[in-house]
């Protein structure tokens, strides 16, 4: 019997054992392999930040659903794959055979062996270690006029900075938002004319854009340039872009 390997609950895989709990196919055996049984539903992340939502309302329990599906549930972190003796490396166990293996395991965020970052820094990938850190470091704010430093100005770095402005606001605070950005404009790899239009609507809103800066090192306070600058902040995001999972590398 045909062996199915299924490594992490990201979106798809949920999908896959959605469909396979409503049409079982006994002709294949499946695994789930995840390092823990709940799943977060990434595009709700920025409305968590935002205040928008609880934490529990991310969340889907994959464990259960697995089990509907008629899929052994393996509990343990996935350490590698062995693709010419098509084998997943399990964490503690024997290595799972597979006739196809799927990865849907999300990704970790570039730069995270600058000083500092993992220290001091929230990275917004694993999404579910944002989401798990997200409260407790707004309710470690102390000032009434916090400084927030986001780190990268993509799509995410740019819904993050507003979110948080939003959140802070609503908890009666002024937060000064910088986002800080490496390339020559915010939103790079987008149109110039709704790069424009988003930092139009950023000064609007009183979050200050930095272009042309590069980071060198995050303090727990402040954030550190390489042109010798600091920036004052009580709270860092990390949003610079997707990098593979130790096991792809």
């Amino acid at each position: 019997m045909p062996q199915v390997v299924l490594v992490g609950a990201g979106h798809t895989h949920i999908q896959v054992l959605r469909h396979w709990m409503m049409h079982p196919d006994p002709a294949i055996e499946a695994t789930l392999v995840v390092d823990t049984p709940i799943a977060v539903y990434s595009g709700m992340a920025p409305g968590l930040v935002a205040g928008q939502y609880e934490r529990h309302e991310l969340e889907i329990d994959a464990v259960p659903l697995a089990r509907r599906a008629g899929v052994r549930v393996v509990l343990a972190p996935c350490t590698g794959v062995e693709a010419a003796a098509r084998r997943v490396l399990v964490e503690g166990r024997e290595p799972l055979p597979f006739d196809v293996a799927s990865f849907d395991v999300g990704s970790t965020v570039a730069g995270l062996g600058l000083p500092g970052v993992r220290e001091h820094a929230v990275p917004t990938r694993p999404i579910n270690r944002l989401a798990a850190a997200i409260s407790g470091r707004i309710e470690a704010v102390t000032s009434l006029q916090p400084n927030v430093v986001v780190v990268g100005s993509g799509a995410g770095g740019i819904e993050l900075a507003f979110c948080i402005d939003a959140r802070l606001r609503g908890l009666g605070l002024e937060p000064r938002v910088t986002i800080v950005e490496a390339g020559d404009r915010i939103l790079p790899g987008y149109h110039p004319a709704l790069a424009r239009r988003i930092e139009a609507a950023a000064r609007e809103r009183g979050l200050r854009t930095l272009v042309d800066t590069t980071v060198a090192a995050v303090d727990e306070d402040c954030v550190r340039l390489e042109d010798g600058r600091r920036l004052d902040s009580d709270l860092t995001f990390w949003v610079t872009g997707a990098d593979a999972l130790p096991i792809f590398r």
